[in-house]
């Protein structure tokens, strides 16, 4: 079980690594071929996710950075779930200057023990809330709340940056319903020898 633990922690702390280094092969070994994930920006399959990566204006200088804390992971037979605490740092334009970004996000991924070790079956973001501050520390960002206003609390002014192009629907702790509904699949999805139980035996 501790190894277990220990593998999963270093299966997700390098997916993001390989990914804020542009290592696309590297990242996509960390999934199995049918995994799906869902952030602000995508929401789709590992394939697309790579592909959209790769060729989404990636610039090593003003791409995303993630620095991650220990992940919670609960290992059950050969599936697990695996929350991390993460801040994303991006560098973007916003009222005509540039900006550093910080969103703080929890990354919930479903693991999956496969031939080849652990992989990762899915990878959603989960938005808390974000900061921007400018660049240049001359520059002045004024910024209103009524600027704001129309935008989630979670992603307010990463959605401010991108001009408001960015879903309502992604969970966030401003949406607590989308959040427990999250939550609660995940945790069927770990035990489903309990969700069996739970239904009772068949009738024929």
């Amino acid at each position: 079980m501790w190894s277990d633990m220990v593998a999963i922690q270093d299966l997700v702390c390098r997916e993001r690594y390989w990914r804020d280094r542009g290592e696309w092969d590297a990242m996509r070994s960390a999934f199995t071929d049918d995994a799906r994930l869902r952030v602000t920006w995508f929401e789709g399959s590992i394939d697309d996710y790579v592909e959209s990566s790769r060729t989404r204006d990636w610039d090593p200088s003003a791409s995303s950075t993630h620095r991650l804390s220990p992940s919670v992971v609960t290992v059950h037979g050969d599936r697990a779930l695996a929350e991390t605490p993460a801040l994303v740092e991006l560098r973007i334009e916003a009222a005509g200057m540039w900006v550093d970004a910080v969103i703080s996000v929890r990354l919930l991924s479903r693991v999956v023990r496969t031939r080849q070790g652990w992989k990762l079956a899915s990878m959603d973001a989960i938005y808390e809330k974000d900061v921007i501050r400018p660049v240049f520390p001359a520059d002045r960002l004024a910024i209103s709340a009524e600027d704001t206003a129309a935008y989630r609390r979670s992603y307010q002014f990463l959605a401010y940056g991108g001009n408001g192009r960015l879903p309502d629907d992604v969970p966030g702790d401003d949406r607590p319903e989308l959040v427990a509904a999250l939550y609660a699949a995940a945790r069927a999805w770990l035990r489903p020898d309990e969700r069996r139980a739970a239904s009772g035996p068949a009738h024929g």
